[in-house]
């Protein structure tokens, strides 16, 4: 089916979004655009939404209770650090060109245009800030109503970008407020699209949509994909087909796919014998707050109280094992098993309005669908709600085996519980108190000493060079 109607199915797409400049050469008419009604567009589709702005609905940082509207910088389509030292940006200009050569386009012009698609990238990845630089989390919660964002940065269309991208009954108006993460991405990003053609933020946007589909478009555009994955991850053989089909099964219905794996490979008995487990860390852990030095008795009894109340999510949420409650969660999720592509775009929409749903009640901790996708090989720790979160993915295999001895498992899956505990402490997690919000809870000259001990363990770090690679 891919085979025969896929390419067929994507152009329909575009000609439905107004057409690829790219693809519509000097017949491409910017009267009508602007990239606001086209990520609404987007939206509506199943198309991604946050090669501008990433629009999330999250528990509030300061009130872990209620969720809120969050704005944040874009999600780049290769690694920001990439874009911001142009490295690797060969197999990624190439991957732009040849898929839309092979929807018809000139080769010719779609290198000159892609060439300026990627500069208007690297320019907004280097207005959005690094992971390091956004450590600090006081410079980051920036409140503001939708009336004084509409202020602060007046050539974005707030209100009706926002109803758009939600779009849902729920409406907000201009006094309801939002969480800017950023707001000097956001100053430098409407001064740079003011000063950038139409057409470059059209052939931007539609390409970072069609990137996502690659992998469900004929083998001649996914053997594009594949050369780039290659050239970007070092991988001597091309991903095959059916690995990404997997994984987008798994990605777009988690519960799904976690319910049918839960119900056929996971024993029960490893819950049972890692709730234990973890119960003898925290105690561990526990002794080492009690006897550190620098660690002020306020300081130590307010970290005593985060690790009490601190949360374990072992295996997987007994919902999975209820047929008719997915049911109900998936009820609004429509199929067409003639159009794959369409199926996939769906499944984009029903995530997405899940998501957005939850902005009409309260966050709960104890909510089945915070920590139901298990069929995962990853563990954990959750700043909102304080928890550690251990799927049933990750209690096999090397790390974990009821039968092994028990210094084998604390060697191998208690080496990660210690971790995901630790990441309550460490310089992210400590700004959280016990019940997840963001509250500065150390003593100045606690947290004067704390600093100077990572920074104590940074450098002794930066002191070992690897030799194959000559890197620090």
């Amino acid at each position: 089916h891919i085979e025969e109607h896929g390419k067929k199915i994507l152009t329909d797409l575009l000609k439905e979004l107004g057409g690829w400049p790219v693809l519509e050469g000097n017949s491409w008419n910017d009267a009508n655009f602007t990239w606001t009604d086209l990520l609404i567009k987007f939206r509506k589709l199943g198309l991604r939404i946050d090669s501008f702005i990433e629009m999330t609905v999250d528990p509030d940082p300061r009130n872990s209770s209620t969720y809120t509207i969050q704005l944040d910088q874009l999600k780049t389509g290769l690694l920001r650090d990439w874009l911001v030292t142009r490295s690797k940006l060969k197999p990624y200009l190439d991957l732009m060109v040849n898929v839309s050569v092979e929807l018809g386009a000139n080769r010719t012009r779609a290198q000159r245009e892609f060439n300026e698609s990627l500069e208007f990238e690297i320019k907004l990845a280097k207005f959005s800030l690094s992971p390091e630089e956004r450590q600090d989390l006081t410079k980051l919660l920036n409140y503001m109503t939708i009336k004084e964002l509409q202020e602060k940065f007046p050539k974005i269309p707030w209100l009706n970008y926002i109803n758009g991208i939600l779009h849902s009954e729920i409406k907000l108006r201009e006094n309801d407020t939002v969480l800017v993460l950023v707001p000097s991405y956001f100053s430098s990003l409407e001064k740079l699209i003011e000063n950038t053609p139409k057409r470059v933020l059209a052939n931007y946007a539609i390409f970072r949509a069609v990137q996502d589909m690659i992998s469900l478009l004929p083998k001649q555009m996914y053997r594009h994909f594949q050369t780039a994955l290659q050239s970007l991850q070092g991988q001597s053989e091309r991903p095959a087909r059916w690995k990404h089909c997997s994984m987008t099964a798994h990605n777009k219905l988690p519960f799904l796919a976690s319910s049918l794996y839960v119900q056929k490979y996971f024993d029960k008995d490893a819950k049972r014998k890692t709730v234990e487990m973890i119960k003898y860390l925290k105690g561990s852990f526990v002794e080492i707050l009690k006897n550190i030095e620098w660690m002020d008795e306020i300081t130590r009894q307010k970290a005593l109280s985060k690790v009490s109340k601190m949360v374990d999510n072992v295996g997987y949420p007994g919902e999975l094992f209820n047929g008719s409650l997915l049911e109900q969660y998936y009820k609004r999720l429509e199929f067409d098993e003639s159009n794959y592509l369409k199926s996939f775009l769906n499944l984009n929409v029903h995530q997405t309005n899940k998501s957005f749903e939850k902005l009409s009640g309260k966050f709960n901790t104890t909510d089945w669908t915070e920590h139901a996708d298990v069929a995962d090989v990853g563990a954990s720790y959750a700043l909102s709600t304080n928890s550690i979160n251990f799927p049933a993915g990750i209690l096999q295999g090397i790390f974990f085996n009821k039968d092994r001895p028990n210094y084998m498992n604390f060697g191998a899956i208690g080496s990660v519980i210690g971790h995901e505990i630790t990441h309550g402490f460490d310089e992210l997690g400590k700004q959280y108190d016990p019940n997840g919000n963001v509250v500065n809870w150390w003593a100045a000259e606690t947290e004067t000493k704390f600093k100077n001990k990572t920074r104590c363990m940074v450098y002794q770090y930066g002191n070992y060079t690897v030799s194959q690679v000559n890197k620090t």
